[in-house]
């Protein structure tokens, strides 16, 4: 199994629902799918989380929420 790494602008301070919506839309694809797969898993989180979604070298901010 090939392993990807993606760096996307959702910050760690992310309140606990946020990370449950992107479990929600979180789901393993093969290798040859994984671009479609990528570019459909940031749409989803860009509509469920209501921001950008998309890697930060390419210009997408971070959300930052503050810590309890």
């Amino acid at each position: 199994m090939a392993i990807f790494n993606v760096n996307l602008n959702i910050h760690y301070s992310a309140p606990q629902e946020v990370w449950d919506e992107i479990e929600k839309c979180y789901a393993e694809m093969p290798q040859e799918e994984w671009n479609e797969w990528l570019q459909l898993f940031k749409t989803r989180l860009t509509r469920t989380l209501g921001y950008s979604i998309g890697e930060p070298e390419a210009g997408y901010e971070f959300k930052y929420w503050e810590l309890l």
